[in-house]
C-alpha cells in the first residue's frame, strides 16, 4: 500500500477508485464489521480531540503502525463475548486517528463489506441500512441522530449536504434519538404516516403485513401526519408517554398511553410477551432469533382456548425461551438448525 495514497485517504482527497483500493486493503487486514461500535465510540471522543496535536501524523509512520497493528491477531466475536476486550494503547491510537480522519469512509466500507442482508450503500446518495431477522443494528445519521433498528427492519436516508434535509423512510421498527435542530425538522415516513420532530426520542413500529402502525413518544414532542379515506391529511401532536395507533385499513387512529416495557423492551435485549396469542409468539420468535416456526398437533384446541402467554426473557437462548414457554403452556418443541416445530397435544 502506497503511503501517499493513505495520506490522500486521510485528507479525503481520494477518488472513488482510490478510496475503494484503501478500503479493500483494510478489509484484507481483518477489521471485522462488529468493530463498528468501537470505531463509533472513538469517533465521538475524536470529535472533541481532532485539533489535538497528538493526532498529527506522518504518512510513512502511520502506514507502518497500521500494518503492524492490523497484522496482529484479531479477536473473534466468540472470544469478544467471553471477556471484556482491552485495546492496546497503540491500537486505540490507530482507531482514534482512523475514526477522526476518515470515519465516513470506514462506514462506507463496513456497509459494502457486509452481506447484502445487513447493510447497503448506494452510490446515488441514498443509503439503506438493514437489520435482518435475528439482528438489531444501531446507526448514526449524518446529522448526528441515532437510530436503533429492530429485527427485520430497514431505514433509508439521503446524504445531501446542500439541502440539509432530514428525511428518512422506515420499514419495520426503530427507536429514534433525534439531534435537535430548530431550522431543519426531522421526518420519518412509514407507510401512511409521517412523523416530524425537531429534537426528541420516539419509537415507530410499521410493518406492511400488519394492520396497525404505532408511534410512541418517549421525550419531547412530535407531530404525526395521517391520511384519511378521502386522501386528506390530519396533523396530530403527541406528548411524552402517548402512542398513536393507526389502522391501515380504516385510515383512522386513536391515541392512548403506552406500556413502556411492552413497547421498548426490545431495545434492552428483553423479549417480552404480554397476553400474546400464538401467532404473536411465533412472529416474535422468528424476528428475534431469525428462525422459522411451524405448528403441529391439535391446533383447534389452541384456538378454542384463546391461547395467550405473558412472560419476558433477557438475553436468553432460543432453547431457554422455548423451554420456559412450553412449561407454562404445555407443548413440546424440536429445534433443527433454523427450523423450529411446536407440537401441541
Amino acid at each position: 500500500m502506497d503511503s501517499k495514497l493513505i495520506e490522500k485517504f486521510f485528507k479525503k482527497e481520494c477518488t472513488s477508485e482510490e478510496a475503494k483500493e484503501v478500503l479493500e486493503w483494510f478489509s484484507q487486514k481483518g477489521i471485522q464489521p462488529w468493530q463498528e461500535d468501537d470505531l463509533h465510540a472513538f469517533w465521538e471522543e475524536g470529535e472533541k480531540e481532532k485539533h489535538d496535536l497528538q493526532f498529527a501524523h506522518d504518512p510513512e509512520e502511520m502506514l507502518g503502525m497500521l500494518h503492524q497493528q492490523m497484522d496482529q491477531k484479531i479477536v473473534t466475536p466468540t472470544e469478544r463475548r467471553r471477556k471484556v476486550i482491552s485495546l492496546s494503547d497503540s491500537w486505540e491510537y490507530a482507531l482514534r486517528v482512523a475514526a477522526i480522519l476518515f470515519f465516513p469512509f470506514i462506514f462506507t466500507w463496513i456497509f459494502l463489506d457486509m452481506p447484502q442482508n445487513q447493510g447497503v450503500i448506494e452510490l446515488s446518495g441514498a443509503i439503506t441500512v438493514e437489520a435482518p431477522a435475528g439482528v438489531k443494528r444501531t446507526t448514526v445519521l449524518p446529522d448526528g441522530s441515532k437510530v436503533m433498528l429492530n429485527a427485520r427492519s430497514t431505514i433509508t436516508y439521503t446524504v445531501d449536504s446542500n439541502t440539509h434535509k432530514r428525511e428518512t423512510r422506515l420499514m419495520g421498527e426503530a427507536f429514534f434519538e433525534v439531534t435537535k435542530d430548530s431550522l431543519y425538522p426531522f421526518s420519518v415516513h412509514s407507510g401512511g404516516l409521517t412523523t416530524t420532530a425537531l429534537g426528541t426520542s420516539f419509537n415507530i413500529n410499521y410493518r406492511p403485513d400488519r394492520l396497525v402502525t404505532e408511534v410512541s413518544l418517549v421525550t419531547g414532542s412530535v407531530q404525526v401526519t395521517t391520511k384519511d379515506k378521502t386522501g386528506g391529511v390530519k396533523v396530530t401532536k403527541l406528548q411524552p408517554g402517548e402512542r398513536l395507533i393507526y389502522d391501515t385499513r380504516e385510515f383512522s387512529f386513536q391515541i392512548d398511553n403506552f406500556d413502556t416495557l411492552e413497547t421498548l423492551a426490545w431495545k434492552e435485549g428483553i423479549l417480552y410477551f404480554k397476553k400474546a396469542g400464538i401467532e404473536q409468539v411465533v412472529q416474535k420468535l422468528e424476528d428475534w432469533y431469525g428462525v422459522e416456526v411451524s405448528l403441529e398437533g391439535n391446533l383447534n384446541r389452541v384456538n378454542a382456548q384463546q391461547w395467550t402467554y405473558t412472560g419476558m426473557f433477557k438475553n436468553q437462548s432460543l432453547e431457554h425461551v422455548l423451554t420456559g414457554i412450553s412449561y407454562v403452556k404445555g407443548f413440546h418443541f424440536e429445534i433443527n438448525d433454523k427450523n423450529i416445530t411446536l407440537m401441541f397435544n
